[in-house]
Parts: C-alpha cells; sequence; structure tokens
C-alpha cells in the first residue's frame, strides 16, 4: 500500500487496525508489510472540508479502478 500524505494535524490521514485487537498501525511511509495471511482493515480519516479521493493499493495493483471518494468530516461550529 503507498500513501502520500503530508505534514501537518488537520490533513486526512489513514492507519492499518488490526481487526483482532483493533491496534491500529500509522501510515507513515509509502508502504507497509503485513504477514502472508494476515487480516487487516483500513481506517481513512479526512478532516478537510472538501471530499478527497484515495488510490489505494495492494501489491501493487489500485483496488479500485475510479479511486475511492472520502467524504468530509468536517463539522462547522454553530
Amino acid at each position: 500500500m503507498k500513501v502520500k500524505q503530508t505534514k501537518g494535524t488537520n490533513l486526512p490521514g489513514a492507519w492499518i487496525i488490526n481487526p483482532k485487537d483493533k491496534g491500529r498501525k500509522s501510515i507513515k511511509g509509502d508502504k507497509i508489510y503485513l504477514d502472508n495471511g494476515q487480516e487487516f482493515e483500513i481506517e481513512i480519516f479526512n478532516p478537510l472540508k472538501e471530499s478527497v479521493l484515495a488510490d489505494i493499493r495492494l501489491n501493487g495493483n489500485s483496488i479500485c479502478k475510479t479511486g475511492l471518494v472520502v467524504n468530509s468530516s468536517f463539522k462547522p461550529i454553530k
């Protein structure tokens, strides 16, 4: 999996989750290596005001042809 992420606290982020213990591994580099047969979940968070497009690749192949739209989780203060 390759992740392009810039530094900052209010930017989109991604984590690898172990579904058995819900432990989170932050994705900070370009690739994450897992053991063969290891189950995982991907958590994506977008705090921006606009939607972003995520291109998730497994073993060098995109998981979908068009990418995954991650809607904004921004909630304006009233």
